[in-house]
This record gives structure tokens, sequence and C-alpha cells, in this order.
């Protein structure tokens, strides 16, 4: 049995070497129990050439989609494939920040949100001020 994690983000990034997305969704499941009480958490989607990584990736917004503190980031779809080895996978020399320069801005924006900051502060001032 895992540990419960009461953290402010969880961030997973598994799944690209399951062999299906059945033990995708088996993991997601112990994850979600020892990971889900953080206050956000974002798992990024698999990507690869792998013919199973569509099959994962579904598995992942399977499981995540009924969580109220759950995201998925859509790596599989956000990564700039000029940053990628020649595997198709993993980052290429001196890329190896371009998973951050992805997910930063997407924690950045969910912080500021729960701050009462960025694109949510009108929201607050409106609030302040009925």
């Amino acid at each position: 049995a895992g540990q419960q994690v009461d953290g402010d983000v969880v961030v997973i990034e598994i799944g690209v070497n399951d062999p299906d997305a059945s033990y995708t969704a088996a993991n997601a499941q112990r994850i979600i129990a020892a990971q889900g009480g953080a206050r956000l958490l974002v798992w990024l989607t698999a990507h690869g050439p792998e013919p199973q990584v569509p099959a994962v990736n579904q598995a992942i917004w399977d499981a995540m989609g009924p969580l109220s503190n759950g995201a998925v980031l859509d790596w599989d779809r956000l990564v700039p494939l000029d940053a990628l080895s020649s595997d198709g996978i993993h980052p290429d020399v001196g890329q190896q920040g371009v998973l951050a320069s992805i997910l930063d801005p997407y924690l950045q924006g969910w912080l500021e949100a729960v701050d009462g900051r960025g694109a949510t502060a009108c929201q607050g001032t409106i609030r302040d001020h009925a």
C-alpha cells in the first residue's frame, strides 16, 4: 500500500513504458489512492512511437477525469518534436528543460488562480466590492 500524500501539487509522468493500458489503469488507481490528497494532481500523458501510447493516454484521461483536483497535461500533443532525440521519446542534448518549459506555465497559472492573482484577479476584486 502506498503512503498518503497531502502536498499542494503532485506531478505524475509515467505510463510510456507500460506494455499495455491495463497496467496504466491499475497503476493509476494505486497512485491516485496514495497521492489523491494533493490540492492539484497533474498527470502528463505519454509520448512515443510505441503502439500502446494512445491506449495508455486514454487510461490516464479515464483515471483523472472523475477527480475534482485532477488535471491532465497533454505532453503527447504539446511536446515540440524537434526537442526530442532520435528515439522520439527523450529530450535531445541541450533540451533537458523542455518538459519544465511546458509544465511551469501551467503550474504558475494554477498558483496565480489559487492566490487570486493573474487571470482570476478581477473576480476577487468584483467579489470584494459587491
